[in-house]
Formats: C-alpha cells, sequence, structure tokens
C-alpha cells in the first residue's frame, strides 16, 4: 500500500476514473482527433473509410500514446478504452496496440472515464467532470444523456437497458435511457461509492464500493428496487469487477494491484493474482477467456492469457 501522502492524493484523483478514479492521458498539443477511420487493417499505415470507397487511402491516424488507460471493453480483437486527462476515446488492436480510431474534444468528447460497448454495437462513454454520457456509431460521437459530476463507470444490462453510475464526486446509480432523449432516472441513490460494477446473468449489478483507498467492498444492487447489500467485505480497496466466461466474478485492488477471485455463495476474496509494478486502473475479460487490465499512469495494458502467461501491450506509437 503507498503512504506517501502525495501519491495518496494521485491515487485518490486516478481512480476517479477506471470505472476507477481520475485516469489519466495527457493530450499531446499536436494530437490529431480528427482522423477516425471507421474501419482499417492492423499495422497498415493507411486506413480506409468506409465513406471513402474501397481501397482510398486517407491520414492515418495519430499514434500519440496517452499518458494512461481508463476504462476499457474488448470487441472482436480491438480494444476500446478511455483516456480521461487526455480526453480521448480511443480504438486499439488488440494484438498490436495500434490506435485504429480516436474521439476527443473536436468530437465533442470530453473527461472519458469508462467505456461499454452497446447491444446495437455502438460504443458508450461516460465523460467523469461533466456528468456527459455519449455514444459512438458510424465514426461520430454524440452525447444522448447529461448527469451530475462524477459519471464514471457503466454497463448494460441483458435486456439493453444502460446503467451509469457515479463515483468518487457523486454517489449514484442512473438508468440512462439510449435513444437520445436525454431522459436519466436514478435506480439507487447513494449506494456506497460503486465504481467499475458490471452486471450478471441474474439481473443484479455487481461493484465495488468504498472508493480506490477503501476499505472497501464488493456490493450487489437489485436494479429494480435499488437495494444495496454487500457481498464481500474487509477488502483493503477495489475499483473494478468484471464477470469471467465461466460466470465468476473477479475484482481489482490497487493497494496492491490484485485479481481477486470472488466466491459470491461463499462471501469471500481470494488473491488469484498479483501484478507487480502495475498501477492498474479497470480491468475487462475478453470472449475467448484474455484478462486486459488498464495502467492509469502509462500508456499500457496487461494482457493476461487464459493459460496464466502474461504480456504488455503498448499503445500507440
Amino acid at each position: 500500500m503507498r503512504i506517501v501522502a502525495i501519491i495518496t492524493v494521485a491515487l485518490m484523483l486516478v481512480f476517479a476514473s477506471c470505472s476507477s478514479g481520475d485516469d489519466s492521458k495527457a493530450a499531446d498539443s499536436g494530437s490529431d482527433t480528427s482522423a477516425r477511420p471507421e474501419t482499417s487493417e492492423p499495422g497498415d499505415a493507411t486506413t480506409t473509410s468506409a465513406g471513402a470507397g474501397p481501397g482510398t487511402e486517407v491520414d492515418p491516424v495519430d499514434q500519440t500514446p496517452p499518458l494512461g488507460v481508463n476504462g476499457l471493453t474488448v470487441e472482436d480483437g480491438a480494444i476500446w478504452m478511455a483516456d480521461l486527462s487526455g480526453g480521448e476515446v480511443m480504438k486499439l488492436d488488440a494484438a498490436t496496440g495500434e490506435i485504429l480510431e480516436r474521439y476527443g474534444a473536436e468530437d465533442g468528447v470530453a473527461s472519458p472515464d469508462d467505456v461499454a460497448l452497446g447491444p446495437d454495437g455502438a460504443v458508450y462513454w461516460t465523460g467523469f467532470e461533466e456528468g456527459q454520457v455519449g455514444r459512438i456509431a458510424d465514426g461520430e460521437s454524440e452525447v444522448i444523456a447529461q448527469l451530475p459530476p462524477g459519471a464514471n463507470p457503466l454497463a448494460f444490462a441483458a435486456d439493453g437497458t444502460l446503467y451509469v453510475g457515479l463515483a468518487v464526486v457523486g454517489d449514484a446509480i442512473y438508468k440512462v435511457a439510449t435513444d437520445g432523449s436525454g431522459e436519466a432516472e436514478i435506480v439507487a441513490d447513494a449506494p456506497g461509492d460503486v465504481n467499475g460494477f458490471t452486471i450478471g446473468a441474474d439481473g443484479f449489478l455487481y461493484g465495488p464500493a468504498g472508493g480506490a483507498l477503501g476499505p472497501g467492498s464488493i456490493v450487489k444492487v437489485d436494479l429494480t428496487t435499488g437495494e444495496v447489500s454487500e457481498v464481500v467485505g474487509g477488502i483493503v480497496a477495489v475499483v473494478a469487477t468484471d464477470f469471467d466466461g465461466d460466470g465468476v466474478l473477479h475484482a481489482l485492488s490497487p493497494l496492491p494491484a490484485q485479481i481477486l477471485r470472488i466466491d459470491l455463495e461463499a462471501g469471500t476474496a481470494e488473491v488469484e493474482r498479483e501484478l507487480p509494478g502495475v498501477i492498474p486502473d479497470n480491468l475487462a475479460y475478453a470472449t475467448d477467456g484474455t484478462l486486459y487490465v488498464s495502467h492509469f499512469n502509462e500508456p499500457a495494458i496487461s494482457v493476461i492469457a487464459p493459460d496464466g502467461s502474461e504480456t504488455a501491450l503498448r499503445v500507440g506509437a
């Protein structure tokens, strides 16, 4: 656990984003956020825009790396990530780390903290500082709802309903309409600073409570009644959760960096893996069982294969 005061303050800001606190990426003043191709071939120097016709060459996507990586989600060989401090959402090649698309202030994206893939194929993002909820589809980003500051974790239920949480500087869970009507309905008020949450096959929301510095716990939220109940307590700190392909819940602890295996029936948390040298922010499982863990303080993602082997994926150039 970090005991130096300045690091503690930094972590409080950092893990505000991840579906955790403040995630950081400083935007390069020369970054070109206008280049956002709809399709691309990994490793190609040029990209093809859907509207430009087959084989049409356009400017390559700016490969300036983010300072760090916050929320992330996986889609068919690609990773979507949020960069809070840099103010950008990026799509990456999951094998190479090449930036395939990037969306920033010129696209209406501001302080993005987390991302989620919707059932409609669009990518949804939360704007931590402004409280916005946005959607990226067909190479364009738009704000679909306005919440109070602190918009942080988000997840879709099996029926396609989008849930968005306020964390770190807010404390609530909302149901948000994805049709652009701007409608948002509060589901749970003050659930306990619930960050990077996920929704189980049973329809309940599961997430970490207590903040990045703890003491932490895993809670379950009934999305019909808003009732919050503790599943596991006594965790030093925890900032994000996700289910693997077998339906087992896993949690990410930043202090120290660990992957925890959560037994929902027994109400226990077991250290499954240490992540030495990593300051993590969020985690996401791919359908093949690969686990991706974002690093908020550097342009890197830990990639843990189903066989347990681990590599580091660098983002951008």
